[in-house]
């Protein structure tokens, strides 16, 4: 049984901006999915490639290059997927009318350009950027005063 204290409240019709913003956090969620499971897909081409083309004036031995870039692979492909699984439920929750997933969806952003920075492949670059705009327009005065309608969620 569901009570009317769990329902999402909508007491206005949602805004389009607001509706393109969470579009272009769905789009960046799959994005960012898509960056992890290629890095998860092609690790060992990776790693191979890592190892027979060491940086140049590196101390490193050959194992220890390869033992370092795996592990650096790893925390990648980890972190990714965990970005596209909040962002995929934060944009669901923002798509219930819940107020608080913005500001979630916020911090991921910023945590999505850290990571764009330390990633900078096709996917993660576009995926941030689509992410950045969308944000964008859950801050613009239509969104906000969508959000302000929608009380404290």
């Amino acid at each position: 049984m569901t009570t009317a204290a769990s329902d999402p409240v909508t007491p206005t019709a949602r805004p389009r901006v607001v509706t393109a913003g969470i579009a272009l956090w769905g789009v960046s969620a799959v994005l960012y999915l898509g960056t992890g499971l290629g890095l998860l897909v092609y690790h060992g081409s990776l790693v191979d490639y890592a190892s027979h083309h060491p940086p140049s004036g590196t101390k490193l031995s050959p194992q220890q290059l390869v033992d370092a870039f795996t592990v650096q692979l790893r925390v990648l492909e980890v972190a990714f997927v965990v970005l596209s699984v909040l962002a995929a439920v934060f944009t669901y929750r923002l798509w219930a009318g819940r107020r608080r997933a913005r500001v979630a969806l916020t911090v991921l952003g910023l945590v999505d350009l850290l990571f764009s920075l330390l990633e900078p492949s096709l996917f993660t670059q576009v995926g941030t950027v689509i992410g950045l705009v969308g944000l964008l327009l859950l801050y613009l005065p239509k969104a906000g005063a969508y959000f302000a309608a929608l009380g404290r969620t």
